[in-house]
């Protein structure tokens, strides 16, 4: 399970270890929305997100790190920032919200917002994230444990520990390795693992350095292997 609100703060992620920005333009801003559009609490048209401008990119940047922060110190179990609490609440009370009937094709109903559609929508995403960290899913948020990973999600059954198969499948593989007896951190190293410490976080992770092979490329460490043995001569069968 993933929250609309996780899936902003999710808009920072990592590839092979490194942090990405998901937002760094408006373009990429207005591409996240539209994914995002059937999900979402306020109605967005295409007309609306070509009208995205530079201070909606400000506001869901903020906005999504005060929920990562968030996430944060409620997963590792510490109080809520309180910084990140104020700028939550602030962007959830930017733009007022209401709904209202609507019948035709046929009865529906319409979520309406004062002022503009962009910042409705960003607003209507803190209301979700405040009933998220009030409420009582805050207790099934996770952190990914999945290899380098920065994600969030809402653990949806008691033994998940990763946000996507992708990253179960990776942290799996990893477990299949097989390390030489004697210095394990000499055989890590040799096969490019470095200790490394993720941003904004004490916990350690294990990433690879520029210069490692691909994933894909990954050699499995294995006990060294024993020479063949040598052909065993067949016994001559008696004559008689």
């Amino acid at each position: 399970m993933l929250a609309e609100d996780l899936e902003l703060g999710n808009a920072t992620y990592a590839v092979r270890g490194r942090v990405r920005d998901g937002l760094r333009s408006v373009e990429h801003l207005a591409a996240w929305l539209r994914d995002m559009r059937p999900r979402l609490g306020v109605t967005l048209t295409d007309a609306d997100l070509r009208g995205t401008a530079d201070d909606d990119l400000r506001l869901a940047r903020e906005l999504r790190d005060a929920v990562r922060a968030l996430a944060a110190t409620t997963t590792e179990g510490r109080d809520p920032d309180q910084d990140a609490v104020t700028t939550l609440n602030r962007h959830a009370r930017r733009t007022p919200r209401w709904r209202e009937l609507r019948t035709a094709p046929e009865p529906r109903m319409t979520v309406c917002a004062a002022g503009r559609p962009v910042e409705a929508a960003l607003a209507a995403l803190a209301e979700e994230a405040v009933g998220l960290f009030a409420g009582p899913l805050r207790h099934e948020l996770r952190a990914c444990h999945g290899p380098g990973c920065v994600l969030y999600f809402v653990r949806d059954t008691p033994r998940r520990e990763w946000c996507s198969p992708g990253c179960g499948n990776r942290a799996r593989a990893d477990q299949t390795i097989i390390w030489p007896c004697g210095d394990h951190s000499t055989a890590k190293r040799r096969l490019g693992f470095v200790a490394s410490r993720t941003p904004n976080s004490g916990a350690p992770s294990t990433s690879r350095q520029p210069e490692d092979p691909l994933p894909s490329q990954r050699t499995v460490a294995t006990s060294p292997t024993l020479p063949p043995s040598p052909p065993r001569r067949r016994r001559a069968r008696n004559a008689g």
